[in-house]
């Protein structure tokens, strides 16, 4: 019914396909992460935006509801990330380093404050070691604890703050209470 063109036509769509899929793997990365308040909440509609220190070329990202991000297919180089969101201070972290296969994550703790505030990190980022294993499926190796560090400190720091406003609360309601007759 279809006859030998309609077989071969799709078949070489799909090889080709395949064949650009294969090149992209092998020429691209992705920098991928979180954006959180420094009460570890997820900011959800934050822009991230990679850009090429060699070439000043830029990507973009939107977070996600969990705060999230990827910036895929950028090419191997060194980047530059940064995070706006209103009524936060921007985040820049420099000297992110994309190579094949190895992948920067880089979280993003926005602190309250003015989008012309800037927090600015410069050391590398974590890398994350991916091996492709066919369309739509990566493997991720040695995720880094020291996120897992920095996030833990700062909800302790957070859990601090809390328990030393509500102690400052209690203490207040107690001499209001001692006032009244």
């Amino acid at each position: 019914m279809w006859g030998k063109s309609g077989v071969l036509l799709p078949a070489c769509l799909i090889a080709s396909f395949c064949a650009s899929l294969a090149l992209a793997q092998s020429t691209t990365g992705t920098i991928a992460g979180n954006v959180t308040d420094v009460s570890g909440s997820p900011i959800v509609d934050a822009r991230v935006i990679a850009t090429n220190v060699e070439t000043n070329v830029s990507r973009s990202a939107v977070t996600k509801p969990d705060g999230s991000y990827s910036v895929l297919f950028l090419p191997v180089g060194t980047y530059r990330v940064e995070v706006n969101v209103p009524g936060f201070k921007k985040f820049e972290q420099t000297g992110v380093v994309l190579e094949v296969n190895r992948n920067p994550k880089v979280d993003a703790v926005l602190q309250v404050g003015a989008v012309t505030e800037t927090v600015e990190v410069t050391a590398d980022a974590a890398m994350v070691e991916s091996g492709f294993h066919g369309p739509g499926h990566r493997q991720l190796r040695g995720a880094p604890a020291a996120n897992r560090y920095q996030r833990l400190t700062q909800r302790q720091r957070r859990l601090g703050e809390l328990q030393s406003r509500r102690r400052n609360q209690l203490q207040r309601s107690a001499q209001h209470r001692q006032l009244d007759p």
